[in-house]
């Protein structure tokens, strides 16, 4: 047959003797339960008691496990976890974070979409020999570098002022223009 249970009211245990017995009783529980959860589950569990001794005075702390390096080493891995996850945000820490994080994602779509565009590679290149890949790289560097004359004689141009920005010649010097046009082209 099993043992009858019969519920305590939670409240006080006015009997000062049979307040400490129940203490001790419900402590050394807890301290079983700790160490049977630590063994069966393997896990970490941390119990920290402490006991009132008379006239209000607190006696030195209990604790589960019994090492104090063990006992530290786990409330630092709680206090470690339960920063990262109590980290609070005000609106403009939120937004900052959200738009870093949309800037990232549009760098990667970027990216992705220009190599899709204009690829590092063409696979036809595979295909040609020694010979005509040095062609296709003299070819190249002979564009190149007209490219590079056509943009620095387009720098030269945009540095002459343009037709507007002329002062036009004073009317007596009209006929000495007209004749050098004309001894010019003839």
């Amino acid at each position: 047959m099993g043992r009858r249970k019969t519920k305590l009211a939670l409240e006080l245990i006015q009997d000062d003797k049979a307040r400490k017995v129940t203490f001790r009783k419900r402590k050394n529980g807890l301290f079983k339960k700790a160490f049977e959860l630590t063994t069966l589950c393997d896990v970490k569990v941390c119990t920290i008691v402490y006991e009132k001794k008379s006239e209000g005075k607190l006696a030195p702390p209990q604790t589960f496990p019994a090492k104090f390096e063990e006992v530290k080493e786990i409330i630092d891995k709680y206090k470690s976890n339960s920063s990262k996850i109590k980290k609070v945000q005000n609106l403009a820490d939120f937004y900052a974070t959200q738009t870093m994080q949309v800037k990232k994602e549009i760098v990667k779509l970027r990216t992705k979409s220009y190599e899709e565009k204009y690829p590092t590679w063409d696979d036809r290149l595979n295909e040609y020999s020694l010979d005509q890949m040095h062609e296709l790289l003299n070819n190249l560097e002979a564009k190149i570098q007209a490219a590079h004359r056509i943009h620095n004689m387009m720098m030269i141009d945009s540095k002459k002022p343009a037709v507007q920005d002329y002062i036009p010649p004073m009317v007596s010097e009209y006929p000495l223009i007209l004749n050098f046009l004309s001894n010019s082209f003839s």
